[in-house]
């Protein structure tokens, strides 16, 4: 919703994006410092019991409507950031492209999951502490998807049922895997949890279990909790 004052009156009305998979979205470019001189009050669901109030000049608070007594901080630069990392081994213009998709339709998957966890690998491997696991035969590869419809709109509907699998992999109990070429790997899979000093439920200990095997099979891992708090480790 906009609103805007024309001498003494007051002007308001709805703008939304073109609605095309590929254009960036509201997410991406209602960014502090990135809508020009435009001043504005923004409500983003982080999760379902989770929002995030920010403005054009940087300022945000995240409300809780939970009896929860931590405080998540609903972090977009960490979502921004894994989703640059699993395009990391892309190249040429699809990569931009395929990054800002990526961003889009993981930022809304992940607002419509209950939390989630994601793991990035090397060369399209599943590593073996992650072995139980579904794995996508072939792979779901979204750059592919990507430079389809970059070179033919008529290919938006595959694009499309790609949004609605990855979707449901995010909604599903375990972690998902990428690669760094932008493909989905593996869904549903699980870590055998050790004794551990990390407090929290299965998720966050299970995120803690990723982490100690970073550089041994996978480069970077994401945890979205179930009130939006986000936090992502890597190795380069």
């Amino acid at each position: 919703m906009f609103i805007t004052l024309k001498g003494d009156e007051i002007e308001f009305g709805l703008f939304r994006d073109s609605g095309h998979p590929l254009n960036v979205s509201l997410d991406v470019a209602l960014l502090p410092g990135s809508a020009g001189g435009a001043k504005y009050i923004r409500v983003t669901k982080l999760a379902r019991e989770a929002v995030r109030a920010s403005t054009h000049d940087g300022t945000e608070a995240v409300v809780h409507f939970t009896n929860s007594k931590v405080a998540g901080t609903g972090d977009t630069s960490a979502l921004a950031e894994l989703c640059e990392f699993i395009c990391s081994g892309l190249s040429g213009n699809p990569a931009g492209s395929c990054r800002t998709y990526l961003e889009s339709l993981l930022s809304g998957a992940l607002r419509a999951s209950h939390g989630a966890l994601i793991a990035v690998v090397d060369k399209g491997k599943v590593p073996g502490f992650l072995a139980d696991c579904t794995k996508t035969d072939p792979l779901i590869s979204v750059s592919d998807a990507v430079d389809a419809v970059l070179k033919d709109a008529s290919a938006i509907p595959q694009l499309s049922a790609l949004e609605s699998i990855v979707f449901g992999m995010l909604a599903s109990d375990g972690i998902v895997l990428f690669d760094t070429k932008a493909n989905v790997i593996a869904y549903n899979a699980f870590i055998k949890l050790k004794s551990s000093t990390v407090a929290g439920g299965a998720r966050r200990r299970a995120y803690g279990a990723l982490c100690q095997r970073l550089g041994r099979g996978i480069r970077a891992a994401f945890f979205l909790s179930q009130d939006g708090s986000s936090e992502l480790q890597k190795v380069v």
